[in-house]
């Protein structure tokens, strides 16, 4: 599984919302699975299980988001997961004691209660597990000759389908690292510390994004425009799939792409 070894013949995007389980479908499972390279293998942040897939309390109150993509390596084909996130709804999360039901609470993060009155009121969700599968470049070609990165996608991609199919999500919130904000504030992007930095997994910062933000809005539609340019209008069509028995027709952003090398 070395980067540069697949050929890419189209990737796509795709979206899972509460699902009873990370085995209820084969992007889930996957995703599950590079979460744990990334999560327990690679970084230690989390025990490896035996069945080698890294799964929590939150799962069944997200939506979850992946970019996938159909590759070949000689003989062989197959599809690809190389960029996942999910979003947590902690108006649907039961079961939790002290009102932590998204991840960044039950870290410790302290917030306003204004935001955790919009968190638990399903206004506010939280940009959760949000990685790239280890094993494949995040950098793809497309016929262009345009360098897209799967995770930037995805996040767009998310964002997009938020603010045109998921009307009653008005926020973003994470906590980040320092790097990770500095990265979206350089595509322009109005991000708002919302607490003190907090020590998990090294120093991470409390961030809230208003989508419906009139600087956020242009934003989102001047980011769509460079992504539509370099990937063939995909975001003109987009249409996520809401329902696991329907990814079986995803949106197809671009044929005929390649990992950067």
């Amino acid at each position: 599984r070395e980067k540069g070894d697949y050929a890419v013949h189209s990737i796509y995007g795709a979206r899972v919302s509460f699902p009873p389980s990370m085995n209820d479908h084969k992007i889930l499972v996957k995703a599950s699975r590079v979460r744990h390279d990334m999560f327990c293998t690679t970084k230690g942040w989390e025990k490896e299980t035996p069945s080698g897939m890294e799964i929590d309390r939150f799962d069944n109150y997200s939506h979850h988001f992946a970019i996938m993509a159909r590759v070949s390596n000689g003989n062989q084909a197959g599809e690809v997961l190389l960029s996942y996130l999910r979003l947590v709804d902690g108006s649907r999360v039961r079961g939790i004691e002290d009102h932590r039901v998204v991840p960044m609470l039950q870290a410790g993060t302290k917030l306003p209660q204004a935001l955790i009155d919009k968190v638990q009121e399903g206004r506010a969700v939280e940009v959760s597990r949000f990685c790239v599968n280890p094993y494949f470049n995040p950098t793809l070609f497309t016929s262009s000759g345009c360098k897209v990165r799967s995770s930037d996608l995805n996040l767009l991609a998310t964002w997009h389908e938020c603010v045109n199919r998921l009307p009653e999500v008005k926020s973003f919130i994470a906590i980040l690292e320092p790097r990770l904000c500095k990265r979206m504030r350089s595509f322009g992007v109005d991000i708002k510390q919302v607490g003190d930095p907090i020590e998990h997994r090294g120093t991470r910062i409390p961030i809230e994004i208003n989508l419906r933000s009139v600087r956020n809005r242009v934003i989102l539609s001047a980011l769509k425009y460079k992504f539509n340019k370099a990937l063939g209008g995909a975001f003109n069509s987009w249409k996520a799939n809401s329902r696991a028995e329907d990814m079986d027709q995803p949106l197809v952003f671009e044929a005929n792409l390649s990992f950067e090398k």
